[in-house]
């Protein structure tokens, strides 16, 4: 359990929760699948499959780079490029982007249970 904790750096809640089910050998390693809720308000779930259908996306990396050209590579973006993003999209809410970063969407996540009585494995 320890192992697998540290090697996938899951917090107890996920350690706890998964199932045999969620894991998969691969040559790699080992592949560990979470699930992700659907949204009332905004959908990640509904927000991905739009995005892979209208980026053409089939196989490989889920999120790329799209050019001034508004070309979708077939790249990966990188984690800094994440942070950017997460940094804009916060600048064009109306918040100062300096205090966000990458980090940001998994503290907003806990944030946001928090607020709504879920507790948090912090």
């Amino acid at each position: 359990m320890l192992l697998i904790g540290f090697g996938g750096a899951l917090r107890r809640s996920e350690l706890v929760a998964l199932d045999v089910a969620d894991i998969e050998d691969a040559e790699t390693g080992l592949l560990v699948m979470i699930a992700i809720a659907r949204g009332d308000i905004a959908c990640p779930v509904k927000a991905l499959r739009e995005w892979l259908d209208a980026a053409g996306i089939a196989a490989g990396p889920i999120f790329r780079p799209v050019d001034k050209a508004d070309t979708v590579r077939d790249s990966r973006l990188t984690d800094r490029s994440v942070a950017n993003i997460v940094k804009a999209y916060a600048k064009r809410a109306g918040f100062d982007a300096s205090v966000f970063s990458g980090h940001s969407l998994r503290a907003g996540f806990l944030t946001s249970a928090a607020g709504k009585g879920h507790p948090s494995s912090r």
